[in-house]
């Protein structure tokens, strides 16, 4: 069975490995971009650790998606 590459804690904070994260999709990695970090800005829901936000923007930076 396929192993979910992230955890969500019981608070709705998602946490997410930056190895993990080199697995992904393009489009996977900008999806959870755009429902997170950017809804934030415009009064979004979506949360995620402060590390695994970091990792993700290096992650999109490393791809030049940012």
């Amino acid at each position: 069975m396929w192993e979910m590459p992230y955890k969500i804690s019981s608070n709705g904070t998602l946490t997410m490995k930056r190895k993990d994260m080199k697995r992904m999709t393009d489009a996977w990695l900008l999806d959870l971009y755009s429902k997170t970090v950017m809804s934030s800005f415009i009064g979004g829901s979506g949360q995620l650790s402060k590390s695994t936000e970091k990792s993700l923007i290096l992650e999109l930076r490393s791809r030049n998606l940012l």
